[in-house]
């Protein structure tokens, strides 16, 4: 009983910092840069992951690909000196996609026939 207490208290507690954005985050002008890995110092990856703004692979052993602002990337190309830019502009590549339109909800009325239903049985 206490495991089942102590357990619900623990997730609701890790969901309850999950909450949803609702400001838009501008990345114009952020590049992605592929980070080797391979002749790395000790400690690289996590001097790179508190430049990047996301790291779009944890756990990678021998690259990393991150997000990163205009103002740290000469910061992360000093770590890595084959630090290879993957992506000029990820802002103008989101912009280019365009913003997000919900989903139309599936219409399951009886109107729209039972037809597709019954030829399955």
């Amino acid at each position: 009983m206490r495991f089942l207490f102590a357990g619900s208290l623990l997730l609701s507690s890790a969901l309850a910092g999950v909450v949803p954005r609702e400001e838009k985050v501008d990345y114009a002008g952020y590049k992605v840069l592929r980070v080797s890995l391979a002749k790395a110092s000790k400690g690289l990856e996590e001097q790179v992951e508190k430049l990047a703004a996301h790291v779009l692979n944890p756990g990678k052993k021998t690259h990393l690909d991150v997000v990163v602002a205009p103002g740290s990337v000469a910061a992360v190309k000093a770590l890595s000196p084959e630090t290879v830019v993957v992506t000029e502009d990820i802002g103008a590549l989101l912009a280019e996609e365009g913003e997000l339109v919900p989903a139309k909800k599936a219409d399951f009325s009886i109107s729209a026939g039972m037809s597709f239903f019954n030829m399955y049985t």
